[in-house]
C-alpha cells in the first residue's frame, strides 16, 4: 500500500495492520485507493472502518492518559503552595470537560469521525504556510514595540503617545484604532494572541492568507473601536486596550460559522465550547481582560461569513 503526505511523494508501506494501529489523523497521511488516488484513511472504500476503529482505540487510550494527568495536576495543585489554587483547579478542570467532549464527539459515529478528520487535515495542510506567513508579521510588531519602548521610556508612554489611550482619542485620532490593536502588555500577551492567530488562521477556509490577514486584521481595529465605544458610553475602569485578540476571535467565528454551514456540527460545536472555554478561562486567570473585545471580533466573524455567502454558493477549501 502506498501512502503519501500532502505535497509530498508517494512512499510504500509493507506492514499495513502497523500503519493502521498507529495512524493519527493530526499526522495528515493519504493512502492510496482505487484508480490511483490517494484519500485520507477514513475515506479509503475498504479500509475506512478500520482506520476509524483504531482512532476509537487511540481516542480512549488518549482519554485515559488525560484522566491520570488531570488527577495528577489536581493533586499537585492541592497539596503545594501555589497562588490562587482554586482558579487554576477551575482552570484545569474546564481543560479536562472541554478535551472530553471533543474526544467524545469525535469518536460518536463513523460521520463525526470523517468530519474530525477532515478538519484536523485542513490545519495541517495549511498550518506551516500559516505559520510563514503570520509569524515575521507578530515578530516584527514585537521587535519594534521593543525599541520604541525603549526610546521613551517604557510601554506606558508609548501607548499614550500611539496606542488605543481612551483620554487622547477624539476625531483627529481615528488612526490610533488602526495602530492601538499591534501594541502588547507584556511577552506573554503577545505570545498568547501570536500562537491563537496561527492556529484559529490555520482553520480558516479560504485560499490565501492575505484575505485571511484581511478579516484578522478588520476584526482587530473593529474590537477596538467597539471597546471605546463600550468605554464611552458606561465608562468602564480600563483607560486604554492593547492586543489583536479580537482579530483571532473574528478568524474563529468564520471558521465555525463555515464548518455550520458546511454541516459538520460535530466540529462547529467542539469549536463553539472552545469559545466558551476560551473566555471563562481567561476571566479566571485574569482581571485585565476585554470580553467586549472578544465578543465583538465574534460578531465581525459571522457577519463576514453572513455576507460572503450572500455572493458565493460555495467555498474552496484547498489553499495555495
Amino acid at each position: 500500500m502506498n501512502i503519501r503526505k500532502y505535497g509530498k511523494k508517494p512512499k510504500k508501506i509493507v506492514e499495513k495492520e502497523l500503519f493502521i494501529k498507529n495512524w493519527r489523523p493530526i499526522e495528515g497521511w493519504l493512502i492510496e485507493d482505487k484508480n490511483n488516488t490517494f484519500v485520507l484513511p477514513i475515506n479509503h472504500s475498504t479500509l475506512g472502518e478500520k482506520f476509524f476503529n483504531s482512532y476509537k482505540t487511540s481516542v480512549k487510550r488518549s482519554f485515559l492518559y488525560l484522566f491520570l494527568t488531570a488527577l495528577l495536576v489536581f493533586a499537585v495543585l492541592t497539596f503545594t503552595s501555589i497562588s490562587q489554587p482554586v482558579e487554576h483547579i477551575i482552570f484545569f478542570s474546564m481543560l479536562f470537560i472541554f478535551s472530553s467532549f471533543d474526544m467524545g464527539l469525535s469518536i460518536k459515529t463513523f460521520q463525526n469521525c470523517k468530519q474530525k478528520v477532515e478538519f484536523l487535515f485542513e490545519i495541517h495542510k495549511s498550518f506551516k504556510n500559516t505559520c510563514l506567513f503570520f509569524a515575521p508579521f507578530f515578530l516584527l510588531i514585537w521587535l519594534i514595540q521593543l525599541y520604541a519602548s525603549d526610546k521613551l521610556g517604557g510601554l506606558e508612554p508609548l501607548v499614550i503617545l500611539f496606542g488605543n489611550y481612551y483620554p487622547e482619542i477624539d476625531i483627529c485620532s481615528v488612526w490610533r484604532f488602526v495602530i492601538g490593536p499591534l501594541l502588547h502588555g507584556d511577552i506573554n500577551h503577545w505570545l498568547i494572541n501570536s500562537v491563537l492567530t496561527i492556529i484559529f488562521a490555520s482553520m480558516l477556509p479560504t485560499t490565501k492568507n492575505i484575505l485571511v490577514f484581511c478579516l484578522f486584521y478588520l476584526g482587530a481595529v473593529v474590537s477596538h473601536i467597539t471597546t471605546f465605544a463600550i468605554h464611552s458610553l458606561y465608562n468602564t475602569p480600563f483607560d486604554s486596550l492593547l492586543g489583536v485578540s479580537g482579530g483571532a476571535y473574528t478568524l474563529l467565528a468564520y471558521t465555525i460559522s463555515y464548518y455550520f454551514h458546511k454541516k459538520y456540527l460535530n466540529v462547529a460545536l467542539s469549536l463553539f465550547v472552545l469559545v466558551i472555554f476560551t473566555e471563562i478561562s481567561v476571566s479566571i486567570l485574569s482581571n485585565n481582560t476585554s470580553h467586549s473585545a472578544h465578543l465583538s471580533g465574534l460578531v465581525i466573524g459571522f457577519l463576514a461569513y453572513a455576507i460572503k455567502i450572500q455572493k458565493y454558493s460555495s467555498f474552496p477549501i484547498s489553499r495555495t
